[in-house]
């Protein structure tokens, strides 16, 4: 995980008592499969640190139109897809 979006996602958890969950995948092939999982634990807000996500968060916000999705560094269309480049 990126030390300043770790950073930022514990300033969160500290500031807005928000429920965090850092999860750094060491595959590609587990993308989609997390994201998944995080989307079914309940979480609403699911951020997306690198553009190398882009292909899997295609996939999986449509499956989700209740979860938002954040990315940085690209531009991935969904009506609940916030890109930040």
């Amino acid at each position: 995980m990126h030390d300043q979006a770790y950073a930022g996602l514990m300033q969160v958890e500290r500031e807005l008592g928000a429920q965090v969950k850092a999860v750094e995948c060491t595959d590609a092939s587990m993308y989609v499969d997390t994201m998944q999982s995080l989307c079914d634990a309940g979480y609403q807000l699911i951020c997306c640190d690198t553009f190398s996500l882009a292909d899997a968060l295609a996939t999986v916000a449509p499956m989700y139109p209740d979860v938002h999705f954040m990315i940085l560094d690209t531009v991935v269309d969904g009506s609940n897809v916030a890109s930040f480049t």
